[in-house]
Order: structure tokens, then sequence, then C-alpha cells
């Protein structure tokens, strides 16, 4: 990535320097490139947030679809079913098994997040 970004700097250098007819202010190639950039990653940043907001905004309306339909067509009631779950001690043992496996998985896809992270960062 900031091998592209160098090209791109580059780039952005020649066809400001061929383009320029006249003198202009001290580092204004430098300045010019940096505004780009700035307005590039304000771009990515903005897009970013549209995408979650609209990932939300269709997974809401999804569980809510399905809430719906349950409740709707199939006559499901949560309060009811969720009374007639009755534990046991063996089916508790099995419930703290997998909240261990869960909690391994998220605890190695966090790590693998923060190291990807910080291999970028060097």
């Amino acid at each position: 990535m900031m091998k592209m970004n160098q090209d791109k700097d580059c780039a952005l250098k020649e066809a400001l320097r061929k383009s320029s007819s006249g003198n202009l202010p001290f580092n204004f190639t430098d300045r010019m490139i940096m505004r780009i950039n700035a307005e590039a990653e304000k771009k990515q940043k903005r897009a970013y947030v549209l995408n979650i907001c609209i990932l939300s905004f269709v997974s809401a309306l999804l569980i809510g679809f399905v809430v719906f339909a349950l409740t709707t067509f199939c006559s499901f009631n949560l309060v009811e079913s969720l009374q007639r779950i009755k534990f046991s001690s063996d089916s508790l043992q099995i419930f703290g098994f997998y909240f261990y496996i869960a909690f391994l998985v998220l605890g190695l896809l966090g790590l693998d997040y923060w190291l990807r992270k910080l291999k970028q960062r060097l």
C-alpha cells in the first residue's frame, strides 16, 4: 500500500510539474498532494461509515421480518417457548464448554486482527 501511495505521489508531482507554466509558491506540489490524499481518505471513511449504516439497517430489517413472519404466520410465542425450556446439569456443562470454545475463537480472532494491524504499521 505504501508503494502504491508513493507511485501516486510521483505521478501527481510529474503531472503538476508538466502543467505548471509560471512560478508556483514553494512546496506547492507537496501541499497539493497532501490535500488530495486527505480528501481521498475522507471519501474512504465516508464510504466505510455509509456501508456500515446500510449493513446495520438491512440486518435490522431482516431480523424484524423474521420476527414478524414467525409471530404472524407460525403462531410463535417467544415467552411461552422460553418458559418450556428446562436445564439439566449435563446441559449446563455442555453450555459451559460451548461458551469456552466461543471465547477462545473470539479471542483468537481479536488477536489476529490486532497482529494484522501491527504488521500494517510496520
